[in-house]
């Protein structure tokens, strides 16, 4: 049942109906909560404050909790639960294909494979997924399996991939790159893709600065462009027009060009 604000204000009102006066010409006996006695609070009724009521009321009983689930429905009056927002997952087969130039410098090289990174975009985010290749020196035969997660059951992804190698040190990096698009679903039992590989121009094993495709020592970080000095005791030169051959087929660059084989004094 609604309580009456003030046994004045309801004698007010009496008297307002008697042609004595009316709420709206009395003056606001509070402005903010502030002003009123604790458990009070301001109220506008019919164009004056004044302090009615009790803020601190005991709270009324919340609803029944919402069921679990993917953002569970609220019951009466209550908040919905959280749920459970485990994504989707489509499972991919992939087959790696390598491009001639990668798989001839594999042959020469043998360079360790570390792991296949598969990299997208899903609900707004870029998500990357890396498989383990078991240090193995040529790409696997057999399709790769992914387990991709998904924010929605079905989308299209433009998939980027990336094959990682080890170098001499400093951990992996990438050696090979590849991509398409395609459209997986975390309904089907499994989504078979192919995928062509390349090798990528800057891959540096030995970590010289000089990128295995033009470096002329790629198993050497001693040998890399840019040598000067034939005498310095270390062989790293491998560009340029002006050579002088050494042994095991190695050059340095004559800075001279001179048609003399430069000597390095004795130490």
């Amino acid at each position: 049942m609604r309580r009456t604000p003030y046994p004045w204000l309801l004698a007010t009102a009496l008297l307002c109906l008697g042609g004595v006066g009316c709420l709206k010409d009395l003056e606001d006996l509070c402005q903010t909560d502030a002003d009123c006695p604790e458990g009070k609070r301001c109220a506008d009724v019919d164009g004056v404050r004044y302090c009615v009521g009790d803020s601190t009321g005991e709270a009324g009983s919340g609803g029944t909790g919402g069921s679990g689930g993917s953002g569970g429905t609220g019951g009466a009056g209550g908040t919905g639960g959280s749920g459970g927002l485990e994504p989707h997952e489509a499972v991919v087969d992939i087959t790696l294909e390598p491009s001639p130039e990668l798989v001839e410098y594999q042959e020469n090289f043998n360079r360790e494979l570390d792991k296949v990174a598969f990299i997208y975009m899903t609900g707004g985010e870029q998500r990357r997924v890396e498989v383990d290749l078991a240090k193995s020196t040529s790409l696997p035969a057999h399709p790769v399996e992914a387990r991709l997660p998904l924010a929605s059951v079905t989308e299209t992804l433009n998939l980027g991939v990336e094959v990682l190698a080890q170098r001499l040190e400093g951990g992996p990096a990438v050696l090979a790159t590849g991509q398409t698009t395609a459209e997986v679903s975390a309904q089907a039992k499994k989504t078979e893709l192919t995928i062509s590989l390349s090798l990528n121009p800057d891959f540096d094993w030995d970590l010289d600065g000089d990128p295995d495709l033009h470096d002329c020592e790629p198993d050497d970080p001693n040998v890399f462009h840019g040598a000067v000095d034939v005498c310095d005791g270390v062989r790293t030169a491998c560009e340029d027009f002006c050579f002088i051959p050494l042994e095991d087929a190695h050059f340095v660059r004559d800075l001279a060009c001179s048609t003399v084989e430069r000597k390095c004094a004795a130490v």
